[in-house]
C-alpha cells in the first residue's frame, strides 16, 4: 500500500532543514479527523531539550505563514487531491 502523504512530510523535513528551524509538526485533518500527525526535532538547539510530539506548542508569529503554507499545500496537492483514500 503506498503511503499518500510522504512526499508531504518529506517536503516538511526539507524546509525544517532550510530554514535552520529545530523542529517541525504536521497534522493533516479531513472531515473532523486527523489523518496525518509528523513530528521532528526538537524545542531547541541546546543540549537536554525536549522531542517535538503532539503536547509541543509553537510560537506564531505571523498568521500570514499559515495562510501561504495552506495556499502552497493545497496547491502541491491540487484541487482534487489524491488523499481522499487515507484513512488513519
Amino acid at each position: 500500500m503506498s503511503d499518500p502523504f510522504h512526499g508531504l512530510r518529506s517536503h516538511m523535513k526539507t524546509m525544517k532543514e532550510r530554514m535552520k528551524a529545530s523542529g517541525a509538526a504536521l497534522v493533516v485533518m479531513k472531515d473532523n479527523r486527523v489523518v496525518e500527525e509528523w513530528y521532528d526535532g526538537f524545542h531547541h538547539d541546546r543540549t537536554g531539550a525536549r522531542s517535538i510530539d503532539a503536547s509541543s506548542r509553537f510560537n506564531v508569529y505571523s498568521v500570514r505563514v499559515t495562510y501561504i503554507s495552506l495556499a502552497a499545500a493545497r496547491n502541491r496537492l491540487g484541487e482534487e487531491n489524491q488523499y481522499d483514500h487515507a484513512d488513519r
